[in-house]
């Protein structure tokens, strides 16, 4: 490609005239390999690495769907934005935190009214709301069960995540919810199973003789983190950490699907709230999670790791170092996620849903 291109440059101009490409300047390395994979992202390296320029030209075929910027510092002028904009590229920011900084896309935010519509028909409709809620945590239980299945190990803990689950999808079928308080109320206790389920599974280590790792970065340990203020944003283990990455890059994939097919972010059906986040991504985010539960079960069981990967901060937040997060990335990258053309089908799928194990033969063939 380098030489064709080389080839291209050197024509006269009377024969062929090249457009200025974009060009990427970074004082990292950019070294995912040229798949096709849609999501591409650009990765922040130790120091010392040599700095290397990657340039797109219009039309590329190497072109990325998407470009997530993985923490890091720098600027970005407005004409890079309009030439990723007339390229149909998306550009992504995640900080360290695995917090989204922002989405620039290609179409901007364009809602459709009749699908905006909808969202605000659904909220107001009672018994619209709770068929759209139940349906979704309908599949997140189906998707539970089968990581359950596929990624942890069997125990007492593994036994009572599977009764709560199953528990749950009989609930959801025989004697559903009738608010969603209460909805949210059966997910959180099926979830707290769940993830019961994963503490101790064993985490492997090179290089701990030399750094010092905490006893409990041995093995998995609980979903909550002490810096309770903020949720499990602010990790105090490896594997959280890592969870809050994938669904950062999760978040960004549903977020970019829904905003391009015309529906409103903020607008959300389960969540709640009116702060402006984009509840409505939160809400479709729900039943894709343990599907990238499972892909983060899978990495942290095949990985060594070495303490270099991680970075304890003065308060004791744990983040990834970049190269670690760009891995976690391409990880949930290769999940298949949900098509957003239609969030309101599910209405349908919920009332024709046949037995709980109908639905988990489906889900399982996926």
């Amino acid at each position: 490609m380098a030489d064709a291109r080389q080839k291209l440059l050197d024509l006269s101009e009377d024969r062929v005239r090249v457009a200025k490409p974009w060009k990427v300047v970074l004082p990292r390395q950019f070294d995912e390999p040229r798949s096709r994979n849609p999501l591409r992202h650009i990765s922040a390296r130790a120091d010392g690495q040599r700095r290397e320029i990657i340039r797109y030209f219009r039309g590329d075929v190497a072109l990325p769907e998407r470009i997530i910027l993985l923490d890091g510092s720098g600027s970005i002028s407005f004409d890079v934005l309009s030439w990723l904009a007339a390229q149909k590229v998306s550009l992504i920011r995640i900080d360290w935190k695995g917090d989204i900084v922002c989405v620039a896309g290609p179409s901007g935010y364009s809602a459709n009214p009749l699908k905006v519509r909808w969202q605000l028909e659904t909220c107001e409709n009672p018994g619209q709301r709770n068929d759209f809620c139940r349906s979704i945590i309908t599949r997140k239980v189906e998707a539970t069960i089968i990581t359950l299945e596929k990624s942890i190990p069997r125990s007492d803990k593994w036994e009572r995540a599977m009764r709560s689950a199953y528990a749950a999808l009989s609930r959801l079928e025989e004697n559903p919810p009738e608010t969603i308080i209460e909805l949210r109320a059966l997910e959180a206790n099926c979830a707290a199973s769940y993830f019961r389920s994963w503490v101790g599974m064993p985490i492997k280590w090179r290089g701990a003789s030399r750094r010092p790792i905490p006893d409990n970065w041995h093995s998995i340990g609980v979903r909550s983190s002490p810096y309770h203020l903020a949720g499990n944003r602010n990790a105090a283990h490896p594997v959280n950490a890592i969870l809050n990455y994938a669904y950062a890059a999760l978040e960004s994939e549903i977020r970019i699907k829904t905003i391009s097919e015309g529906y409103d972010p903020t607008i959300g059906i389960m969540h709640e709230g009116s702060d402006g986040s984009s509840k409505f991504i939160f809400d479709l985010m729900e039943p894709e999670r343990p599907r990238v539960d499972r892909a983060v079960l899978d990495f942290v069981r095949g990985q060594v790791f070495n303490p270099a990967d991680f970075v304890i901060r003065s308060d004791g937040v744990v983040r990834l170092n970049p190269e670690m997060a760009r891995m976690v990335v391409v990880k949930v990258s290769a999940q298949k996620i949900f098509d957003v053309d239609r969030p309101e089908s599910t209405l349908g799928r919920n009332r024709s849903r046949g037995s709980c194990g109908d639905g988990l033969r489906k889900a399982s063939e996926s």
